[in-house]
């Protein structure tokens, strides 16, 4: 009741249209379905199912090469080359699509962009003059991105579609 006051819903209130429970009545059953729009809706891309890829993980789940069998190494190698070739095609398919901002996150965030560390979304967002919002938008973008190219590489290297599926989940350590 609160909400028709503030609202100033009973100017729609119109005596020639029926009585004033049954506007009452309504402005309750459409306060009542609103609400419950509002709490079972779901956010943005809730439905989705998420697959995470953190590629500056990677490193550190491959085997050490000082201590490594000869196959171990072949698979580091190989992994290595497969992300490189990808981070190329990203960086080149970026910058042709005029998004060299979402290359620069992705860079700072992953690479470090020449520092010691990657920045912190935080660290970035405000050298950039961004919010932190905005940089998860753009790194999630380029991280797609190198996903369906790093399947592609992968699967150049592949007879099927399944065994592509299984070589990417090899190289990103799923």
């Amino acid at each position: 009741f609160a909400e028709l006051l503030e609202s100033d819903g009973l100017a729609k209130l119109a005596p020639g249209h029926g009585s004033f429970r049954s506007f009452l009545k309504a402005s309750l059953n459409h306060f009542v379905i609103d609400d419950h729009r509002r709490q079972t809706a779901l956010k943005r891309g809730a439905a989705v199912k998420r697959v995470p890829m953190d590629i500056s993980k990677i490193e550190s789940t491959l085997p050490d090469p000082s201590v490594a069998s000869p196959e171990a190494l072949f698979d580091r190698e190989w992994i290595r080359r497969c992300l490189d070739h990808a981070v190329r095609i990203l960086e080149e398919s970026l910058l042709s699509e005029g998004r060299e901002l979402h290359l620069k996150i992705f860079n700072a965030c992953y690479e470090g962009g020449g520092r010691q560390q990657p920045q912190s979304h935080e660290e970035l967002a405000a050298e950039l003059g961004l919010r932190k919002h905005d940089i998860g938008n753009h790194l999630r973008y380029a991280r797609r991105k190198l996903r369906t190219i790093l399947k592609e590489v992968v699967r150049d290297y592949t007879s099927s579609e399944k065994d592509a599926l299984n070589e990417l989940g090899f190289v990103l350590g799923e």
